[in-house]
């Protein structure tokens, strides 16, 4: 699971950010992935994955819900940008 979160990151990796944010489906709690159809994740089901990022690459991690992290890009620079 790890490998695989790490190779789609592989990209900005190689930009030397100062942290990293991971959107997964499903519910997430305190950096835990709980997918609710395990299908699509088999194997993320209770992994700390934000812990494990941090700990691979020395920076801060951080797990969203895809659903939750796509509204926040919206507000901050889509078509909700300066909306109240």
């Amino acid at each position: 699971v790890l490998e695989a979160a790490l190779r789609l990151l592989e990209p900005a990796l190689s930009r030397e950010p100062s942290h990293l944010a991971v959107a997964v489906t499903g519910r997430v709690v305190a950096g835990t992935s709980y997918p609710l159809n395990r299908d699509t994740l088999p194997g993320w089901q209770g992994f700390a994955l934000g812990d494990a990022l941090t700990e691979r690459t020395g920076l801060p991690g951080t797990v969203l819900n895809d659903a939750r992290a796509a509204a926040w890009g919206e507000y901050v620079y889509g078509s909700g940008a300066g909306a109240a």
